[in-house]
């Protein structure tokens, strides 16, 4: 995903079945509902950005009947993430990461 990209629209990845791993850029602001959607193998998510984005909704970041991603995000804002509204919902999943 390029680094201009502020938002990741509703849907976006939906039903990419091959979709393994992901970096969100420093960039992004705001993640669509269900922007992840069907995405079964989706295993690690990697978010750049320093201020946890907005999420569309409480499953979001939900890739398949269970929640089985892992989510990295910069060290100092692992408590950010695990706070912020629906990112809560993963707070479990959410590890510190240096970039």
């Amino acid at each position: 995903i390029s680094e201009s990209v502020t938002e990741i629209s509703v849907f976006a990845f939906e039903n990419c079945e091959s979709l393994e791993t992901i970096t969100i850029p420093a960039s992004v602001t705001s993640i669509g509902s269900s922007a992840f959607y069907n995405c079964k193998k989706l295993a690690s998510l990697y978010m750049k950005p320093i201020a946890p984005p907005t999420l569309g909704s409480s499953t979001t970041l939900q890739v398949g009947s269970t929640n089985l991603l892992s989510i990295y995000v910069p060290t100092g804002s692992v408590n950010a993430y695990r706070e912020a509204n629906y990112w809560s919902s993963y707070s479990g999943a959410i590890t510190g990461y240096t970039f």
